[in-house]
């Protein structure tokens, strides 16, 4: 991977869309919101690792043109057109264990309690570099900008705010259009009726309250989880940005 300062990155040059959320939070959702939308993915993908972020492809970070779009887990930048998607952090824990038990697998983790505390304790050495509560609490910070979309995981398991976010984007088709190219069509077992999982490769979503056990929720106390999450919700209702004008091609 290419490195380079974030503050260093000429950032009127990046005219394309940036797609962008923690890992695991449902960025895949908002590829498919621009692939809907006749936007080209470049072949890059941006990371954040402390002030740098690294890019895996050829494409030079911070260059892209109007009708392009780019996979990211970045800070908060000058872009100019940006969306990013957050969710509850701990069922974002429990899906980064459950992905890299299954087809990542680049740590050798498993997917049961001792792994899923060492994450939410030390976070991994691709993504996250350091505890996933210190990983993910950078993220909010995009709510702060007001003139950045930013949306929530869990407006996509509610049917008429996947319609209003589609035709923000100006998808015009139908709501079954819209389900049919954003979802695998496995059903989303915590979503109204009609609503399909965004799930990838489990068959199911990833819910904390399914395993959130005792020892989890100690550590997840001690190292400030709690506050992450009364953060999280903290205006969420009052913030819900869904205009997408600055996103059309």
């Amino acid at each position: 991977m290419s490195e380079v300062w974030a503050k260093d990155i000429d950032w009127d040059r990046c005219e394309g869309v940036i797609c962008n959320g923690p890992i695991k939070c449902g960025t895949g959702i908002l590829l498919k919101l621009a692939g809907m939308m006749g936007y080209k993915e470049i072949n890059s993908y941006w990371l954040q690792v402390e002030g740098q972020i690294k890019t895996k492809g050829r494409r030079k970070i911070g260059d892209l043109k109007p009708t392009e779009f780019v996979h990211s887990h970045i800070h908060p930048v000058p872009a100019k057109r940006v969306v990013t998607i957050l969710r509850d952090p701990r069922d974002a824990a429990i899906s980064w264990i459950r992905w890299n038990s299954g087809p990542a697998k680049h740590q050798d983790w498993q997917d049961n309690n001792v792994h899923l505390i060492d994450f939410i304790r030390n976070g991994d050495t691709v993504y996250t570099h350091r505890s996933w509560i210190q990983y993910y609490k950078p993220f909010l910070k995009w709510r702060e900008t007001p003139e950045k979309v930013v949306y929530f995981e869990e407006m996509f398991e509610n049917r008429d705010m996947i319609k209003r976010i589609a035709k923000a984007w100006g998808y015009e088709g139908s709501l079954q259009g819209v389900l049919e190219r954003l979802y695998g069509g496995v059903k989303h077992p915590h979503s109204q009726p009609g609503v399909e999982s965004v799930s990838t490769f489990t068959g199911d979503h990833s819910k904390w309250q399914d395993r959130w056990e005792e020892d989890i929720q100690r550590w997840w106390h001690e190292l400030g989880g709690d506050d992450l999450v009364a953060k999280y919700y903290e205006g969420q209702h009052e913030g819900k940005r869904i205009s997408g004008g600055q996103l059309h091609p």
